[in-house]
């Protein structure tokens, strides 16, 4: 497994083990939901700053700050766990801020400035009609 962890959104198909990272949960999911880390939920106080970009980034990355070291060990068992890569899921699709990250991306960021591990954005497979 060359990749461990990716980022993606609710709408995605993805073969991967999925994790919530949102506030809300969807309606439907696309990818199985297996997990999910509340310490990465942003507050209702962020999200009420989420058009302020830049405040709601500082919040954000000061209430992951001090967890980040606990989410990226957790997120390694779980894709050892499982033999598959883990995908943080939330609502926002790629690029639908303008090209600006949602949360997820600032994990990823974060992750990847910390540790050295590159997280892409997943790439949906496409859906199947049943």
């Amino acid at each position: 497994m060359q990749n461990k962890i990716y980022t993606g959104y609710y709408a995605g198909n993805y073969d991967m083990v999925g994790i919530r990272i949102s506030l809300g949960f969807p309606r439907f999911a696309y990818t199985d939901v297996s997990y999910h880390i509340e310490q990465l939920y942003p507050t209702e106080d962020m999200l009420a700053c989420a058009d302020r970009w830049d405040v709601y980034t500082r919040m954000y990355t000061a209430h992951i700050k001090p967890i980040i070291d606990d989410v990226y060990s957790d997120l390694i068992d779980i894709a050892r766990e499982h033999k598959k890569p883990v995908i943080l899921l939330c609502f926002e699709k790629p690029d639908s801020r303008g090209g600006m990250p949602c949360h997820r991306r600032i994990v990823a960021d974060m992750i990847t400035s910390k540790f050295g591990i590159e997280i892409p954005e997943a790439i949906s497979s496409p859906r199947v009609k049943k």
